[in-house]
């Protein structure tokens, strides 16, 4: 009886996980497939929340139950007479919040502070490690204006 106890909590669990991670990836946009040995995947979203706040919602899909998943940059540009710009860097030296340990994938939305009016579009660098091994992945989003 407590094996099958267990089973049902074990299996109930990974339902949970793959659930939270189809419905984050089914937030208007496609995700960024990769065949690696850490990787499975990646997307991003911008949304413009009004009064200057973007949001970024990122999705990451590891091979597998990966040790470290998430994204190791945010990198934010602006539009300007037609080119791109650098306008900040979001880095998880800074922010300890864009990774998760010991699990499947990594689920966030993360805000940044724009120009109402201004176009902006990121460029997220995904991340994810098993034992000695890593890779990376960079997936950049539409532009989007900033309300």
């Amino acid at each position: 009886m407590k094996m099958k106890k267990n089973v049902a909590t074990l299996f109930i669990a990974f339902a949970a996980i793959f659930a939270l991670c189809s419905v984050a990836l089914a937030n208007n946009y496609e995700p960024v497939p990769y065949s690696s040995l850490y990787l499975d995947g990646c997307g991003a979203s911008l949304r413009a929340k009004g009064n200057g706040e973007m949001a970024v919602d990122v999705v990451v899909d590891s091979v597998g139950k990966a040790d470290k998943v998430g994204i190791r940059e945010i990198y934010v540009e602006e539009l300007k007479d037609g080119k791109w710009y650098f306008y900040e860097s979001l880095d998880a030296v800074d922010h300890p919040e864009f990774y998760e340990y010991n699990t499947y994938c990594y689920v966030n939305t993360i805000k940044f502070d724009g120009v109402p009016g201004r176009y902006y579009r990121v460029t997220i660098t995904a991340y994810a490690k098993k034992g000695n091994g890593s890779d990376t992945l960079d997936h950049t989003t539409d532009k989007t204006l900033c309300t």
